[in-house]
């Protein structure tokens, strides 16, 4: 969800005063979990390959041959990109958008959908923060 809003918040398309509907857009957004159980309903024997965004900007070339192994392709087949912003300035343009008390709200909302995600998925939403 913060993803959305940092991107949202860097192309001017929202600003530091969140209005309830934008969050509740925004939070519908992020139900991974929810989204994941209607993939699965709809698909007989889905592949899945799930990319951490945060992880892939700190580590683009292993994600990257993750990627292509899951894809089946030679290795360097995908473009390589540099990636160039970090944690650090991801990290204060969420507390600063969002703020510390709707992170924590927005985290307790979340919380359930992100419990199925990982069951889904056995994807592990603990680095971020469930």
């Amino acid at each position: 969800m913060a993803s959305h809003i940092r991107q949202h918040h860097r192309e001017k398309r929202v600003d530091g005063d969140l209005h309830p509907e934008f969050l509740n857009n925004y939070f519908q957004a992020s139900l991974y979990g929810y989204q994941m159980s209607v993939y699965l309903r709809l698909l007989e024997e889905p592949r899945l390959h799930i990319v951490d965004f945060d992880m892939f900007t700190r580590a683009p070339d292993p994600a990257t041959r993750r990627i292509e192994t899951f894809l089946e392709l030679e290795p360097g087949s995908l473009p390589r990109r540099p990636v160039h912003w970090g944690r650090s300035s991801e990290e204060q343009l969420r507390m600063d958008v969002l703020g510390e008390r709707r992170i924590a709200v927005l985290r307790d909302r979340l919380a359930p959908d992100m419990s199925l995600f990982h069951r889904l998925t056995g994807f592990d939403v603990s680095r971020w923060g469930f």
